[in-house]
């Protein structure tokens, strides 16, 4: 499964506080998903981006399924919650360089 650490993205303080410990990052086969992975407490908190302007309906890479089965693997079944967004801005200016 494509999932991946980004270091720019593990320990980040801004990160930690507002979304929990940063766990890893999904990206779908094509590109189409990008979700940023968070522990909060006892739960997996999925912070799901659809990329290039596509519409939620348009998008036919499978992601559902595979981060579902990420948590079922990491003892995060049934404490899994799914966030969307229309963009991963907030994540990459809290990431750039200073």
């Amino acid at each position: 499964m494509p999932f991946l650490i980004e270091p720019r993205l593990k320990g980040n303080e801004y990160f930690e506080r507002k979304f929990g410990e940063y766990v890893c990052t999904f990206v779908s086969e094509h590109g189409q998903v990008r979700a940023a992975l968070f522990r909060r407490g006892d739960q997996l908190e999925v912070h799901a981006t659809i990329m290039g302007g596509l519409n939620p309906g348009e998008v036919t890479d499978r992601f559902v399924t595979d981060i579902r089965e990420y948590a079922r693997e990491h003892g995060y079944e049934g404490r899994l919650k799914m966030i969307y967004s229309e963009s991963m801005e907030p994540i990459q200016d809290a990431t750039a360089p200073r």
